[in-house]
């Protein structure tokens, strides 16, 4: 059941659960289950802000989708895990640059004439098909913050050509997450440090070439655990210094 049975129910406004049902609970009209850990349902006649419980880590399939009259929304680090189409059509969240944004979750783009993107700083999901048909998207930015890219993110983006993705650790992607892409001529950066395991890494290890990620004033500290780089010329060879460390632009580390 959860909260396929009131999809339909479009001005429906709350859900209460009797304090005695051993499967499902409710808080403030929106539905969970008996522990409060997963959220199943957000009413789609709700308007408003909504904060999600810090008790919930998942956040269920469909859960908030079409539920046009949500403005704004805050997801605490407790959420591990949201499933697909959890905000698919929630056309009223904050929109930055044509992309739509459910706090830390990246939706969809509604701009599908966008050639270059950076994602939000603090983005930790990019949702399922959130790219899809944006097919002269030649550019785009992840921060080290996304942890999690949904099935077919960037499918159909035939003219990517460049991908920056600082995250330090790869993350783990589907076959589909960029569809038809030929990644033999799509460019990725990656942290100095992480390009061995980038190359080895299941999908990453497709693109051609992998190589340094470019260091950009004021963005560095962010994205670079707790040692900043210095990118110079040494010999008259571009490196990059990362505390006591010396990489080339490909990974390489200089003794």
């Amino acid at each position: 059941m959860a909260g396929e049975a009131f999809e339909d129910c479009t001005w429906l406004s709350s859900i209460n659960v009797a304090s005695d049902n051993p499967i499902y609970s409710s808080a403030n009209g929106v539905l969970f289950n008996k522990d409060k850990t997963t959220l199943f349902f957000y009413p789609r006649g709700k308007f408003g802000n909504y904060i999600v419980p810090n008790s919930v880590t998942y956040i269920g399939e469909r859960a908030f989708e079409k539920c046009l009259g949500l403005t704004s929304i805050t997801i605490p680090n407790t959420v591990k895990g949201i499933g697909p189409n959890a905000f698919k059509g929630c056309y009223s969240l904050p929109a930055i640059n044509g992309i739509i944004y459910a706090d830390t979750y990246l939706v969809e783009v509604t701009n599908t004439d966008l050639t270059e993107c950076s994602i939000k700083i603090g983005t930790r999901w990019i949702g399922n098909d959130a790219f899809a048909e944006c097919q002269i998207l030649t550019s785009v930015s992840i921060p080290k913050s996304v942890f999690s890219i949904g099935a077919r993110a960037f499918d159909r983006c035939f003219k990517l050509r460049s991908i920056t993705n600082y995250a330090v650790t790869p993350q783990p992607i589907l076959e589909n997450v960029f569809g038809a892409l030929d990644k033999s001529k799509c460019t990725l950066y990656v942290p100095v440090e992480s390009i061995n395991a980038y190359k080895t890494a299941n999908q990453w290890k497709d693109f051609n070439p992998i190589l340094a990620a470019p260091i950009q004033e004021g963005i560095e500290q962010v994205y670079c655990e707790q040692t900043q780089s210095k990118k110079t010329l040494r010999d008259g060879v571009p490196i990059i210094e990362r505390g006591d460390k010396t990489y080339t632009l490909t990974g390489q580390e200089v003794k």
